[in-house]
């Protein structure tokens, strides 16, 4: 018995022990905030890493509550007031758009998943009987943009419903600046703080700005006599542009901002930002060297520094460098015929040019397959009648079919003249077709002087477009096999699409658009390498210093050199001959060694023709070619 009673005295201990524990349990998950789980799944609840907080504000004001959960999805969410469900409530915010009087109270979330429920702290909402001040931003308002540098003016105002219009001494201005890092936005920036006045103004910095979606933000904010707040903000955006860098002609290089970028090129930038352009040095492009002229718009020096406001457009403006001209002295022999006698009579008078007996020019003078294009740079306007035939051209190349380039440069003229063969005896029709304006001449025979307009495009046709204007096509000519006859194609270009191109029609009916180099041969005489250049030097010749030759625009039919850089020795004899390399000229004088520049009028009157130019400067020869039309 007394066995008995002892372990019923055990059994009844070990129970009170067990449900005390239970109790003690349950009392600490309570007051954790979490319920329905064990210990073991406490670290798996929903947790709440922002918590609600209590709000005081007037009403018809905007009120948001919200909380930030460490993400352990799935999970619902419940908003509760006082205790209660509010329906809809499921959202990590819950928002007042006009808050009343009756929303007065207490707020709480719970989050819940499987391992149980989580609530967050309370917070208070307190609607006071009151309407919230009004803040008004007259200027600047919404869709300004910024340059860099300009000066931005702001004004504002406010009001308050029981107390009417507030005091200055009420405002409090904010200006930040906002930009966005490689990944995200970065913090903003606050450039200014003031409060107690109605305007103001603020100047934007004048630098660089890498972020083309930077922005300011402008806020005023307004405090009534019971502390409620309303804050009124602008945003402020840069203004952008567009920056194109264009050469003529297109393709070569240029600077900016100290970098080397290949033209064209565009970007976006904002209006009034410091940008540092220059042009590269001699250039090399298809085989022609280029030397940079000027910019555009013109006017602007070379490396310089630009701030435009508006869409710009840059274009650097380079000619070609007519190459040296590598003249084999089997082409043309200097020789003196008394290298004995030293005296300057005798070194001038001895002098002479002896062409060489066999030709050269296999295959550009005496066989077919080229024709001559020479064009000058740098000349505006849109007629042919503004290319100036009296200057010696900035560039000369030989094609090899009567078409010039497509879309090569702006403001530049054309000339592509030379020889063309027909293959049968009959009538032929011929086209040009060019953008802007564009002349075709033909001569009777093979005579300069005897050419006539027969074709020419009014104003600008498309690439090859040969029916545009009647006035592309010639009238019927009769021509004859075996006579090479002179022909001349006259382009000017003004901007943007550039070409000429010259088409025939055979007897038998056959087109030939453009017409093949294997019926043309270049306007060019046996003194000239297949290169036209504007210099043609003998060995040993000084490089600074070299000859370029011109018609005299104010005297028909004369002609006037010009020497270029320094020299040493003063003596000068200028020698001309025609293309039979008969002399035609012959005159001693002497030059200036100070000036880097002579200017040499010939004094006689020529034919028109071709004319070669001797002119031994000291002990060295130069040579150029004319042509007197």
């Amino acid at each position: 018995m007394k066995y008995l009673f002892t372990s019923l005295i055990s059994i009844l201990f070990i129970a009170i022990i067990l449900d005390l524990s239970a109790q003690i349990k349950e009392n600490s998950e309570q007051s954790s905030g979490n319920t329905g789980i064990s210990a073991d799944s406490a670290t798996h609840l929903p947790k709440i890493i922002r918590q609600p907080k209590g709000l005081r504000v007037a009403k018809t004001s905007n009120v948001m509550f919200s909380v930030d959960i460490e993400d352990k999805s799935p999970y619902s969410i419940q908003w509760k007031k006082n205790g209660v469900i509010i329906k809809d409530a499921t959202s990590r915010s819950l928002f007042f758009s006009i808050v009343q009087l009756k929303d007065t109270g207490y707020y709480h979330v719970e989050i819940s998943n499987a391992f149980g429920t989580t609530k967050s702290d309370t917070a208070k909402l307190d609607v006071a009987d009151n309407f919230p001040p009004n803040a008004m931003l007259i200027n600047p308002t919404f869709g300004n943009t910024f340059s860099i540098g300009d000066t931005i003016r702001f004004l504002g105002g406010g009001n308050d419903f029981e107390n009417g219009i507030l005091n200055k001494s009420s405002f409090l201005w904010k200006l930040e600046f906002h930009q966005k890092g490689n990944i995200k936005d970065l913090p903003p920036k606050v450039i200014i703080t003031t409060e107690g006045i109605r305007e103001g103004y603020f100047v934007v910095p004048n630098h660089q700005i890498q972020d083309d979606k930077a922005y300011y933000r402008l806020s005023l904010t307004v405090r009534d006599q019971d502390g409620f707040t309303d804050t009124k903000y602008v945003d402020i955006t840069p203004k952008k542009i567009q920056i194109k860098l264009l050469t003529n002609p297109p393709g070569l290089k240029i600077s900016l901002d100290g970098s080397i970028i290949e033209a064209p090129y565009s970007f976006t930038d904002i209006a009034g930002t410091y940008r540092n352009l220059a042009s590269v040095p001699d250039q090399i492009m298809n085989g022609i060297r280029y030397r940079f002229d000027h910019w555009e718009p013109i006017g602007l020096k070379d490396n310089f520094k630009i701030k435009p406001g508006e869409n710009t457009i840059y274009t650097a403006v380079y000619t070609p460098v007519p190459e040296v001209n590598k003249f084999l002295s089997n082409n043309f022999t200097f020789e003196s015929k008394d290298k004995s006698n030293n005296s300057d009579e005798q070194y001038h008078d001895d002098i002479t040019m002896v062409a060489a007996l066999r030709d050269t020019h296999t295959n550009v003078y005496t066989n077919k397959g080229y024709i001559l294009r020479e064009f000058w740079t740098s000349v505006r306007g849109t007629t042919v009648d503004k290319i100036p035939h009296q200057l010696p051209p900035n560039g000369k190349v030989l094609i090899t079919q009567f078409e010039g380039p497509e879309n090569l440069m702006d403001n530049y003229g054309t000339r592509i003249s030379g020889y063309i063969y027909p293959p049968a005896s009959g009538t032929y029709y011929f086209w040009i077709a060019s953008d802007e304006q564009g002349e075709l001449w033909l001569s009777k025979d093979d005579s300069v002087e005897n050419k006539a307009k027969i074709a020419y495009v009014p104003t600008s046709s498309f690439f090859q477009e040969w029916s545009k204007f009647p006035e592309q096509k010639s009238e019927g000519i009769y021509l004859e096999a075996d006579k090479k006859y002179y022909i001349e194609a006259l382009h000017k270009e003004s901007l943007k699409i550039d070409h000429i191109s010259v088409g025939w029609r055979l007897p038998d009916g056959t087109l030939e658009r453009p017409i093949p180099g294997k019926r043309l041969s270049p306007f060019i005489t046996p003194y000239e390498e297949t290169e036209n250049i504007e210099l043609i030097p003998a060995s040993g010749v000084d490089s600074i210093a070299k000859i370029l030759a011109y018609m005299d625009p104010a005297d028909k039919g004369t002609i006037t050199l010009s020497l270029l850089g320094y020299v040493n020795d003063p003596r000068i004899h200028i020698l001309v001959f025609d293309t039979k390399g008969k002399k035609q000229y012959n005159e001693k004088t002497t030059c200036d060694i100070t000036s880097a520049r002579t200017v040499l009028p010939i004094k006689e009157r020529f034919k028109p023709g071709v004319y070669v130019i001797q002119v031994a400067v000291g002990n060295k020869l130069f040579f150029e070619r004319i042509l007197i039309r």
